[in-house]
């Protein structure tokens, strides 16, 4: 069982509120919940903490993403993955979605690395997104328990695992 912390900061389309209420919400997380149960992992406890941030509303390097990982020692379950809701990331960062803080992410809070961000715009603007919002989610989880890409969008990098054959070109990214 994966216990989360959900952190809301202001400028995120998501917040305590409209997450323990909206029945889109808890798609999405049984979305989650059905993309990472092959690998036998489970969604447990999800706590909801909305963190009165702004300067992490929108995530541009990796130090600002450190910085807002750093506030996992006062928010939320002590031994739960944060899951940090952004409005979005604007370059260098951009145009990624989401981002781990590891791959394998720490086992403690309050560490520069102690979480995911993902940008939650469009999520819940979007009729058809909970689909792909439960895909990312799962995705940055992932990373964050130690999976990798199976191949780099470059081509040129795989994951350190023998068995997991390499993508060339012609395939698609993260084949």
């Amino acid at each position: 069982r994966l216990d989360l912390n959900f952190v809301y900061l202001p400028g995120s389309t998501l917040s305590t509120e409209i997450a323990q209420s909206a029945p889109r919400f808890a798609e999405m997380l049984a979305k989650v919940d059905e993309r990472l149960a092959p690998t036998g992992i489970r969604i447990g406890s999800v706590t909801h903490v909305d963190l009165d941030r702004p300067e992490f509303d929108v995530i541009a390097t990796w130090e600002e993403a450190g910085e807002m990982f750093l506030t996992s020692e006062q928010t939320g379950r002590p031994r739960a993955l944060n899951v940090y809701c952004v409005a979005g990331f604007e370059a260098p960062l951009n145009p990624v979605v989401g981002l781990s803080g590891g791959v394998p992410g720490p086992l403690q809070n309050g560490t520069r690395d102690s979480g995911i961000a993902v940008r939650t715009t469009p999520l819940f603007v979007c009729d058809d997104c909970t689909d792909a919002f439960g895909s990312l989610f799962a995705h940055e989880i992932g990373h964050y328990l130690g999976f990798y890409h199976t191949t780099e969008a470059r081509l040129d990098r795989w994951d350190p695992f023998l068995d997991t054959p390499e993508c060339h070109e012609g395939f698609p990214y993260g084949c």
